[in-house]
């Protein structure tokens, strides 16, 4: 039994007992593809809290805890000559110090920053590494640090696993350093949940300081499913005053062909070697793919070390090579979920299977990458991993091209596409057309993090072509304004078609998709000149195919009117065809031979006729030398783009120092046991402010006194309550903290909500990060009062998803931010804080409205931080809406307010008559539903009675049938006879029912 001082309390560690093998261990384990999720609880059926107790481990007691995990350790290491040892949440090191000779073994001690303290002093002789387990970016860096030493090693990863509300980082550095090495070895333990004698199976954990607790079985299952080969497993004991040998031990090695197996099946081809991660919401053959599709499948060709993940829970996922979310997650957790949202939820999985993933481009088409922009921004996500946009045309763009605006309603694409690439590392424009168009439409793209890279392209043809005369005119493209398809008919006036006639046209080929609610052009005139040919189905191939059989005697129009860099110009070039494309928007820069001046007109009807009458008489020796000089120029291109890719790579830096941060909570007589819930929640915070305020808004003198106790007997950290004489309201109660406030920022809780254990950690490092930003605003989860908040799980339940921007759509409904959230001191003072001229509700909208109206940012933390607890008699419920629907209409600090108000009185109308014309449509659809299933009844009816007519015709031509009807009739004329005959068959049935009865009732006897 080693015996040693810490301090002035003796340490022993406790003499060896033998781990129980769990004989019922299977040689294979399979588990379900979705138990390492946190939708499955990751695999842990017991039921586990959004928030724990924090584990001090810092100080010393007699209670060692599962002493024997260290003993296996040791004992593995000197059996299979392993000489390093890393012990994942070493606490205070004793148990670590005793087990292990720093002279024989390499000892790494790693564990949060308060336990790293005593270990120091306990063991001064290993080496120390600061990690926060549940934190991607820091678990994905202590990864790669150690796992760049190829020492054979044993990982201790002994009572930590229960303490964490995402174990999966944790698991992913474990991983990374296990595959370092095939002789590394890794020992879990953690209590058994089936071994504690609860009174149910899905009890929660009676220790307060545990998230959620496994079986045995479970966590095999929950470990193979997380990529690791369990070698052995069983039971030891807590501790030594414990006899019951009631905590699991798993003993794991790391099988490098298997994972790489599981990765190629899952759809990550490259499998660990995977460095970029390609986010696209098209692709061709999933799904109808345009240039984005196509784009992304030159990159996925082009990078043999990327994976494309498809987010569209629509897409056939039958292609084995690419990624979809539902290899990731069930239909369940992925259910009603935005697709933004989707897509960070599967980055987050693939990092978890994939720790030294470096990037992660993604569209802005759509803004389906703006909670990953947001998320690495925020911290979230590792400081490893670069955030890529690429940059194909936003709302603005397309709108721009239609020359038209387009009515979205209350739909946030737009804001989410500027959050998508403001927020990127890295900005990729193919064109300096389209990055101008973005500066034009007033988002903020910084020239550091810029680059021009064109569009990759696959090899193309370089063989002679044999043109001969031009006899046909191909357009291509969508039938709309967008891709010109009415200068193209246009320019086909009377006067033009004889002259093109003359020079030897006899066909025209329309090549693209009619569009829906685009007014039509008018092609008969064309039709009494020429053979028209119209194709609204092509595929990609078909149309490729289409080029190059018609090549030689055709001319390709593409007159777009501001086109980025279309893909369409490559596929006639790259093909052989001869093209003639309108001179706007990116088009012109995609060649830089002399020979493109020649293939471009202006955008106008009379220029492309004008174009076109020149052309067709070019000589076939032209042609051919245009074709050479823009081969030779995609070539070219495709060099810059594979020579490009990756340089001035950018990447957000951890900031020097995280900012000072104090808590305000306003109350007014709130339920103690509401503040009670609070106050504990905010002991558990894993980041410390340096004070919390509590505002008290006139409320009665002995809840004062009583909220006084409360604090003085719970909190744990500096306070104070600052009183006011009369009643201010939630926004005056606000700017008295932000006048006392001493600290950068400032963190508002309300009085009955619970805030999550990195709340503050969260909030503080966003704002540490975002100069930029004046607030930041988490996730929020609702919850019932009376409900037990501290559940785990976000299915079926109430989460408010801010968006962070957008002033005018703002006006209407609130897509900025909720109440819990902080703000930078010095800029809030600067907007003058809340507006407390009134208690109208809402005053934190129009804190947002004004902060985003003066320019600042709003960063959102794409994470559930905080827990709103939802009551009948709350404010938002209970105020009238009116004075706050002024409230946000004079938010509006720069308009002038008759303006503000003309803005808000215009948005709220225009929402009005939206609704209004929703309902319309769902009652028209509603009773379209409601015809067609009457139209469904009523032909269902008429086929019954087709039947029915068809039976009883058959009834009627039965030889007995029509016997007796013929009988019927001759006795129709002699009424007397027939009432006998009628009596008579009559009776001869009754008596042959009752004979029938006798006869079954002697059978059965």
């Amino acid at each position: 039994m080693a015996k040693m001082i810490s301090g002035a309390v003796a340490f022993e560690m406790p003499e060896r007992k033998p781990i129980i093998p769990w004989d019922a261990l299977p040689a294979t384990i399979k588990p379900d593809k979705y138990i390492a999720t946190p939708g499955a609880n990751f695999g842990c059926a017991g039921n586990s809290r959004y928030m724990n107790e924090i584990f001090d481990d810092s100080s010393h007691t007699e209670v060692v805890w599962q002493p024997d995990v260290y003993h296996e350790a040791a004992d593995l290491a000197i059996t299979n000559k392993l000489k390093r040892v890393i012990d994942l949440g070493c606490g205070n090191a004793l148990k670590l110090k005793a087990s292990f000779d720093v002279n024989s073994f390499e000892i790494v001690a790693v564990d949060f920053k308060a336990s790293l303290a005593s270990a120091k002093e306990n063991f001064p002789k290993a080496t120390f590494v600061e990690c926060d387990f549940s934190e991607w970016s820091e678990a994905v860096g202590v990864a790669v640090q150690l796992s760049k030493i190829d020492v054979p090693t044993v990982i201790i990863v002994s009572d930590v696993i229960e303490h964490l509300l995402d174990p999966r980082p944790l698991l992913a550095l474990v991983r990374t350093i296990l595959a370092s090495n095939p002789s590394n070895r890794v020992l879990f333990s953690t209590p058994d949940r089936g071994e504690l004698e609860y009174a149910a199976p899905n009890s929660f954990p009676a220790n307060k300081a545990h998230v959620r607790e496994w079986t045995l079985e479970e966590l095999c299952e929950f470990l193979t499913a997380a990529g690791f080969h369990v070698n052995r497993a069983g039971h030891t004991r807590p501790n030594k005053f414990d006899p019951i040998y009631s905590t699991s031990f798993v003993e794991c090695s790391f099988r490098k062909k298997e994972y790489e197996n599981f990765l190629v099946g899952m759809g990550i081809p490259a499998g660990m070697a995977t460095t970029a991660l390609l986010v696209t919401t098209e692709y061709p053959g999933i799904n109808r793919a345009g240039g984005i599709g196509t784009f992304v499948a030159s990159q996925f060709t082009l990078d043999s070390q990327s994976a494309v993940l498809i987010v569209d829970e629509n897409a056939d996922a039958s292609q084995q090579r690419l990624l979809f979310s539902k290899a990731l997650f069930s239909i369940e957790d992925l259910k009603d979920l935005p697709s933004e949202d989707i897509a960070l939820k599967c980055v987050e999985q693939v990092l978890f299977f994939v720790p030294t993933l470096q990037s992660v481009e993604f569209q802005d088409y759509t803004g389906v990458g703006c909670r990953l922009a947001q998320a690495k921004s925020s911290g979230l996500l590792p400081d490893s991993l670069r955030t890529i946009v690429h940059c194909h045309g936003n709302l603005y763009y397309i709108e721009n091209a239609s020359e038209r605006w387009f009515n979205i309603d209350q739909d946030t694409i737009a804001e989410r596409e500027k959050i998508s690439i403001e927020l990127a590392d890295k900005i990729i424009f193919p064109t300096t057309y389209l990055r101008n168009l973005y500066i034009e439409n007033g988002i903020a793209v910084d020239s550091f993090r810029v680059e021009i890279i064109p569009y990759w392209y696959d090899t193309p043809t370089g063989a002679d072509i044999n043109y001969s005369d031009v006899d046909t005119l191909v357009f291509i493209g969508k039938q709309n304004r967008m891709k010109g398809f009415d200068l193209f008919c246009n320019a086909l006036s009377a006067n033009i078609c004889e002259k093109l006639q003359e020079a030897g046209i006899s066909k025209i080929v329309i090549i693209g998709p009619k569009v829906p609610n685009e007014e039509p052009c008018d092609t008969d005139s064309i039709r009494r000149s020429f053979i028209v040919e119209e194709h609204n189905q092509f595929d990609h191939a078909r149309l490729l195919e289409f080029i190059e059989a018609n090549r030689e005697s055709s001319l390709f129009i593409q007159p777009y009117r501001a086109d980025n860099f279309p893909l369409a110009v490559y596929d006639v070039v790259a093909n052989g065809g001869t093209l003639l494309a309108a001179k706007a928007g990116g088009i012109p820069e995609i060649f830089q031979s002399d020979g493109w001046a020649d293939c471009l007109f202006d955008a106008t009807s009379a220029s492309l006729a004008e174009k076109l009458i020149e052309a067709t008489g070019w000589p076939t020796g032209v042609r051919a030398n245009i074709h050479q000089k823009l081969i030779a120029n995609i070539i070219s291109n495709n060099q810059r783009a594979v020579d490009l890719k990756g340089v001035g790579r950018v990447t957000a830096t951890k900031p020097s120092r995280l900012l000072s941060s104090t808590v305000v909570i306003p109350f007014f007589n709130t339920y103690l046991g509401y503040v009670r819930e609070l106050f504990l929640a905010l002991n558990e915070q894993s980041l410390a402010p340096e004070e919390v305020i509590i505002v008290d808004d006139a409320s009665a003198q002995a809840n004062v006194e009583a909220l006084r106790k409360l604090a003085e007997e719970t909190l744990r950290y500096p306070y104070r309550i600052i009183s006011h004489e009369h009643n201010l309201g939630l926004a005056g109660a606000r700017n008295t903290a932000l006048a006392e406030c001493k600290t950068d920022l400032l963190l508002n809780i309300d009085s009955d909500d619970i805030p999550l254990t990195n709340w503050i950690k969260n909030i503080v490092r966003a704002l540490s990060r975002n100069p930029k930003a004046a607030v930041a605003v988490p996730y929020l989860q609702g919850f019932g009062d009376g409900e037990n908040f501290n559940v785990w799980g976000e299915r079926g339940k109430y989460i408010y998803r801010a968006i962070g921007d957008g002033f005018v759509i703002s006006q209407a409904q609130n897509v900025l931010g909720h109440a819990n959230s902080g703000v930078r001191v010095s800029l809030a003072r600067e907007l003058g804080g809340w507006g407390h001229s009134n208690k109208a509700k809402w005053e934190d909208w129009a804190f947002y409205l004004n902060t985003i109206a003066k320019g600042h940012r709003i960063a959102i933390i794409p994470t559930i931080d905080c827990l709103y607890r939802v009551r009948p008699d709350s404010m938002v419920r209970t105020y009238t809406e009116w004075p706050a629907l002024k409230r946000i209409a004079q938010a509006n600090s720069v308009l002038p307010r008759f303006e503000s108000i003309q803005l808000q009185r215009q948005i709220r109308g225009s929402v009005e008559k939206t609704g209004r014309l929703s309902y319309l449509n769902q009652r028209i659809a509603s009773l379209e539903r409601e015809r067609f299933d009457l139209s469904s009844h009523v032909e269902l009816l008429l086929l019954h009675v087709g039947k029915i007519e068809e039976q009883l015709n058959t009834f009627r031509n039965r030889k007995i049938i029509r016997l007796v009807h013929q009988i019927s009739v001759r006795l129709a004329r002699y009424p007397k006879l027939r009432r006998v005959v009628v009596k008579s068959v009559r009776a001869s049935w009754r008596a042959a029912r009752c004979a029938k009865r006798a006869a079954s009732a002697v059978l059965q006897r």
